[in-house]
Order: C-alpha cells, then sequence, then structure tokens
C-alpha cells in the first residue's frame, strides 16, 4: 500500500505532518503548554527520586554477576513475580558502572542534558 502524507492546518498554516499507509478520516491535535516541559528540562534540581536512582544504579555496578536485577519486584504477583527472577549479567553491572562514573554530579548532568535533548 502506497503511504499518503496527511497534513494538518490551523488558520491555515501547517502544524503537523503525517505519513502512512493507514487512511485517516480524522484528527485529534492537541495543544498543551510548552513552559512546564521547558521547566521539568532546564530547570530541574536533583530531589529523592533522582537520589533513588542513583542508588540503585550504583547497587547494580557493585553487584555480583547473577544478583537480582531487580529487587523490588520480589514476592510480587504476576508479571512482578516473573520480572524478581531477571538476574543482572556482566553486561548490566558494566554499563551502570558507566553510568555512575564520575559520581552523582557528573550524572545528573548528564540526566539533565538527556531531558533538554528530549524537549528540543
Amino acid at each position: 500500500m502506497v503511504a499518503r502524507t496527511f497534513i494538518a492546518r490551523y488558520k491555515g498554516e501547517i502544524i503537523g505532518r503525517h505519513a502512512s499507509t493507514t487512511p485517516f478520516t480524522h484528527a485529534l491535535i492537541v495543544c498543551q503548554d510548552e513552559e512546564p516541559y521547558r521547566r521539568d528540562a532546564y530547570e530541574i534540581e536533583p530531589d529523592e527520586n533522582e537520589r533513588k536512582e542513583f542508588a540503585e544504579i550504583t547497587r547494580r555496578a557493585n553487584a555480583q554477576i547473577g544478583d537480582v536485577k531487580y529487587p523490588h519486584a520480589l514476592g510480587g504477583r504476576g508479571r512482578a513475580n516473573w520480572i524478581s527472577t531477571l538476574r543482572l549479567d556482566k553486561g548490566d553491572i558494566e554499563e551502570a558502572k558507566k553510568k555512575i562514573e564520575g559520581g552523582f554530579d557528573p550524572w545528573f548532568a548528564r540526566m539533565r542534558g538527556a531531558r533538554i535533548k528530549d524537549h528540543e
């Protein structure tokens, strides 16, 4: 099937394009205020959540091959029970060591940079 390009216009201006092989009859356009997303990307300060995430990455970096990958899922039911069977391998540990290289501040700076890149 041939891909078609669908164009969204508002007051005569093109505000979006989408190529698809699926024919559309309607479009839903959502307009959100950019400021909260920009503030989240550029003005974020470290809080308890970032410190917990860094602590979890540090735990993985200091773990042994075969240790539980997601200890918070232990004892869970359903999907969580399946996740609790996953174990760390050499690649997981090496990846964690690379992430925490330099400590918390450089790690947080990389996280902030990724948020800014995602925002832009």
